[in-house]
C-alpha cells in the first residue's frame, strides 16, 4: 500500500471512530495520584524500616555483661535478680571492688561492681553449684561471701578425687577482685570437709568458716557428720579447725534437734566463736543461751570485743531482737522483716538487716534496711535503703561503702542479654514487618499505574 493510500484509509477510520472527550484536568489528576502513591510508599517504607531497626538492632548486638551507672564506688539502691536464661559465667576474677555478692536461683555466684554497677556472673573453681558440678550433689546456698571492704570474695570449695573419698580435697579460696589473684587454702583433715558457710571479720582480714566431715559421697547425696569451725589468718594458706557441738536447743521442758542455727564468726583479732542451737561456743568455754523453743538465731557477730546475736521467731510474728551474749537485755530491732539476717555494722553503730525471699510470696518484699536497735524505743526506727528482687540468695554487702547519711546511689536497671524465646518472637515480628513492607510496596506500585 502506497503512502497516499495509507493516509486515506486512516482518515476514513478516524471519521467513523467515536468521539472521546478528555477532561482538561486529567494530567493534573494523574500527577496527584502518582504523588500520593509515592508518599504512601515512602511513609510505609520508613515505618517498616523503623520497626525493623527497633526490634532487630538489640537482638543483633553481641551479648554483653550488663552495665549500670557511672564509674564511682557506691552501693546500688536496687539488687536485681539475674534472669534464669543468663548463665554465661566468667573465669576472670579481676573485676574491681564489689558492692554486693549473691547466688542466683540456679546457684551461680554474682558480684555487682561498686564502680560501674556491672553484674559479673563468676565461675568460682570448686564451688558446688548446679552449673559447674554435674557429677554429684550441690548446695542450695553455695558458701560465698564478699568482704566488708569489697576487695575480696571468699568461697568454700570441694573437689572429688575419684569414685571414693580417698582423693577428695576441700578448703577455702579467696580472690582479690582488684588483681584476680586467688589464694588457695586446703583444709588438712583425715576426711574431706563440706564447707557450708564462710564469713569475714569486720576489718576484712580474717575469714571464718563452718562445715561438716563427709562420710559418704555418691552421685545423688552427701552423708556428713561432726560439725567443724575454723578461720584463716591474714595472708596465710593454712587454716586451723576445731570440732563443734551438734546443734541442739535445750530448754527446761525439752531438747530440740534439727533445723537449728549453726553459725561461725571471727573477730578482727582472730577469735573464733560459734552458735550451735542455743549453745554459744568459744575456745575452752561453752555457754547455754536462754532461748525459747520458738526462737532462732540468724546471725552471730562481734563488735568492739563484744559478741551479739540477732534473734527472730520461727513464724516471724514477733519483732526481731538483738542480744549481747551471753545474757544481755534483748533490744528490739524494730524491723518489719519477719526473719532478717544481719549483713554488717555501719560506722555509726547501726545495723544492716536483710530479708530474703525466693519467690516473693513472703509477707514483705525482700530488702535491706538500716536499723537502730533500742530497748526503750517506742516506734519503728528502720530505713529501707535497698530493694532486693526475689531470687537474690545469700546476699552479702560491702558495708564499708555505705555512708549512713547517703547510703546508696541510683543505678539504671541492667540490660540483660535477650533470651532465645524473646529473640524468636522478635524475629517473627521482623519477618511480619518485611511481609507488610512488601505488601505496601506492591500496593503503591499498583496505585501509581492507575
Amino acid at each position: 500500500m502506497s503512502g497516499e493510500r495509507l493516509r486515506e484509509e486512516l482518515a476514513r477510520i478516524a471519521e467513523g471512530a467515536p468521539q472521546v472527550d478528555v477532561p482538561a484536568d486529567l494530567y493534573a489528576r494523574g500527577r496527584r495520584a502518582t504523588a500520593r502513591a509515592r508518599v504512601l510508599a515512602a511513609g510505609a517504607a520508613v515505618a517498616c524500616v523503623a520497626l525493623l531497626v527497633a526490634v532487630l538492632a538489640p537482638a543483633l548486638q553481641t551479648d554483653r555483661t550488663p552495665v549500670a551507672g557511672k564509674p564511682a564506688p557506691a552501693m546500688p539502691d536496687h539488687i536485681h535478680a539475674v534472669p534464669l536464661h543468663v548463665d554465661d559465667a566468667q573465669t576472670d576474677l579481676k573485676i574491681g571492688i564489689g558492692a554486693a555478692a549473691f547466688v542466683t536461683e540456679t546457684g551461680i555466684p554474682v558480684v555487682v561492681s561498686a564502680m560501674t554497677g556491672e553484674y559479673h556472673l563468676l565461675d568460682l573453681e570448686g564451688l558446688l553449684t548446679q552449673e559447674n558440678d554435674s557429677s554429684g550433689p550441690t548446695l542450695d546456698h553455695p558458701p560465698i561471701a564478699l568482704s566488708p571492704d569489697g576487695q575480696s570474695v571468699a568461697w568454700g570449695w570441694l573437689e572429688r578425687g575419684g569414685d571414693d573419698l580417698a582423693g577428695a580435697r576441700s578448703g577455702i579460696r579467696i580472690a582479690d577482685l582488684e588483681t584476680g589473684v586467688v589464694r588457695d587454702v586446703v583444709i588438712e583433715a583425715e576426711r574431706p570437709v563440706l564447707v557450708n558457710q564462710v564469713s569475714w571479720s569486720s576489718d576484712s582480714r580474717w575469714v571464718g568458716w563452718g562445715g561438716t566431715f563427709i562420710t559418704k559421697w555418691t552421685d545423688d547425696a552427701f552423708n556428713t557428720e561432726t560439725y567443724l569451725g575454723g578461720h584463716l589468718r591474714p595472708g596465710e594458706n593454712t587454716t586451723d579447725w576445731v570440732e563443734l557441738p551438734e546443734p541442739t536447743s535445750e530448754t527446761d521442758q525439752q531438747t530440740i534437734a534439727g533445723d537449728l542455727s549453726f553459725l561461725v564468726a571471727v573477730t578482727n583479732t582472730g577469735e573464733l566463736s560459734a552458735i550451735s542451737g542455743n549453745l554459744w561456743w568459744q575456745p575452752g568455754n561453752r555457754t547455754q543461751i536462754s532461748l525459747r523453743a520458738d526462737l532462732r538465731i540468724s546471725t552471730l557477730w562481734s563488735e568492739a570485743g563484744r559478741w551479739f546475736v540477732l534473734v527472730h521467731s520461727v513464724d516471724g510474728d514477733e519483732v526481731a531482737m538483738v542480744r549481747e551474749l551471753p545474757d544481755g537485755q534483748d533490744q528490739l530491732a524494730f524491723t518489719l522483716a519477719p526473719q532478717p539476717r544481719m549483713l554488717g555494722v555501719l560506722s555509726d553503730g547501726t545495723l544492716l538487716l536483710h530479708q530474703e525471699s525466693l519467690d516473693g510470696d513472703g509477707r514483705m518484699p525482700p530488702n535491706v534496711e538500716i536499723v537502730t536497735p533500742d530497748a526503750q524505743a517506742g516506734e519503728i526506727d528502720a530505713l529501707e535503703i535497698i530493694d532486693v528482687d526475689p531470687g537474690v540468695l545469700g546476699l552479702t554487702l560491702a558495708a564499708d561503702l555505705i555512708d549512713p547519711d547517703h547510703p546508696t546511689v541510683e543505678r539504671p536497671a541492667p540490660d540483660w542479654p535477650w533470651s532465645t524465646e524473646r529473640k524468636l518472637v522478635v524475629g517473627g515480628l521482623a519477618l511480619l514487618g518485611l511481609v507488610l513492607l512488601g505488601g505496601v510496596v506492591l500496593l503503591a506500585r499498583r496505585l501509581s499505574t492507575r
